[in-house]
């Protein structure tokens, strides 16, 4: 699912929440997806851009906001 240059690693957060903590190869620790489940059903995916003192930040949120597109239409294939 991720690009080539993108490691993911999944972790378990609290109040059944789901996270994928996501690093690039050249711009290192993007942040994380975070998936839970919405009150209207299925599920509501965000993210938390990491602010390192690189000033990267913005080069961090497009990429992760590019990551978060693909998540989300994984979801909504898998749910047809």
């Amino acid at each position: 699912m991720w690009p080539k240059e993108i490691k993911a690693g999944r972790e378990i957060l609290d109040g059944g929440r789901f996270a994928f903590n996501l690093r690039h190869d050249s711009l290192g620790d993007l942040g994380r997806i975070v998936l839970q489940t919405s009150q209207q059903g299925g599920s509501h995916v965000s993210y938390e851009v990491i602010d390192l003192p690189d000033g990267r930040a913005e080069e961090r949120k497009l990429v992760l906001e590019s990551l978060t597109k693909i998540v989300t239409t994984a979801f909504q294939k898998a749910r047809r």
